[in-house]
């Protein structure tokens, strides 16, 4: 037996052509997207995040922002409520702003990459 779905006009298999590897399709449900991870380049860990973003101060101050899509981070943190949520409700990751060189932390929300393979602050 065959079963031929299409879609816009296309066959689901054709469909699942334009589905990126990183996808993880469970019958019945939407696809998942998995994100890829933050890497280690020349010792120094980088991560795809949204741009511009503010970099708060531990006083919840915004201390500088980071201007690029990809962005050096030093670690990563469970802090407290407010992250931003997703995977990681309550984690920040600390880095270095692109305007005054100040360091802070980002909401792990607004960091495209899986962020668990930074190290712990």
């Amino acid at each position: 037996m065959s079963i031929r779905i299409r879609l816009a006009g296309i066959t689901a298999a054709a469909a699942l052509a334009f589905v990126p590897a990183a996808a993880t399709i469970v019958a019945g449900t939407d696809v998942a997207w998995a994100a890829p991870p933050c890497w280690n380049k020349g010792g120094k860990w980088w991560c795809d995040n949204r741009a511009p973003v503010p970099v708060f101060g531990n006083d919840g101050r915004v201390v500088d922002t980071l201007r690029t899509s990809q962005s050096i981070f030093k670690c990563r943190a469970e802090r407290h409520a407010h992250g931003g949520g997703g995977p990681h409700p309550n984690r920040w990751e600390y880095t270095q702003g692109d305007d005054h060189g100040a360091w802070g932390w980002v909401k792990d929300s607004d960091i495209y990459s899986e962020t668990n393979p930074l190290p712990g602050c």
